[in-house]
């Protein structure tokens, strides 16, 4: 299983959908959003990708974002846990954004 884990989106919504075709074209079968999605167009952006996300400090409009989780059918978990053995983690920055997309490769 290949899993995608994405964080601090911040509503750059064209990161995210660099990041989403990542995925696909990475044929991730999960992606986790580790919060800071900050407004619910982002959260809306993930339509149509396998997510589970988590609310965390940014993300202050709460009955919003939690309200988009429920248009796109993602996962939401205020508190989760989450143990992942992998033998290889690739980390992909970009210039013009922060070290926010991970790839976890399966063990």
């Amino acid at each position: 299983m290949k899993i995608g884990l994405i964080s601090d989106t911040h509503d750059y919504i064209r990161n995210i959908q660099r990041a989403i075709r990542e995925f696909n074209d990475k044929n991730v079968d999960i992606a986790i959003h580790v919060g800071d999605f900050t407004d619910p167009i982002t959260i809306e952006s993930f339509k149509g990708v396998k997510l589970v996300g988590v609310l965390v400090n940014n993300d202050t409009e709460f009955p919003g974002l939690t309200s988009a989780f429920d248009k796109v059918m993602i996962v939401f978990n205020p508190s989760f846990s989450l143990l992942i053995l992998v033998t290889k983690i690739r980390v992909q920055c970009d210039s013009d954004t922060a070290c926010s997309r991970i790839l976890l490769l399966p063990i």
